[in-house]
């Protein structure tokens, strides 16, 4: 879930409605909501991307520039791959649920072997 004061991300308002019904007090907010025609100009616009071409990962470019630490992007897909959106780490939460984050920068760097 998002930490407190994140952007729950998600085009799937089956995904949305399912998680504010079990976490109705969480100390975060959606970007969409009951009425994705509600949201500011710029995400709805980002919105209407996404689903005219099919979720294609491109379309999801804008949210994920502007994603905080603190905000999570919930897409739909198989336990197989991570969703081929860049710039973001990936958890199966459940079964066909990717919840995407920014990058921790406190994370170790990874050094190649020689």
């Amino acid at each position: 879930m998002p930490e407190k004061n994140g952007i729950f991300y998600t085009v799937d308002m089956t995904i949305f409605y399912q998680t504010f019904f079990k976490n109705p007090n969480g100390d975060w907010r959606y970007i969409v909501g009951y009425e994705p025609a509600l949201m500011p100009a710029e995400d709805f616009a980002t919105y209407q991307k996404i689903l005219w071409n099919g979720g294609d990962v491109k379309g999801y470019a804008p949210w994920v520039a502007k994603m905080k630490p603190a905000d999570r992007l919930v897409v739909r897909g198989d336990g197989g791959a991570h969703p081929n959106i860049p710039g973001l780490e990936w958890n199966y939460a459940v079964s066909g649920i990717w919840i995407g984050r920014t990058p921790r920068t406190n994370a170790p760097v990874l050094k190649s072997a020689k």
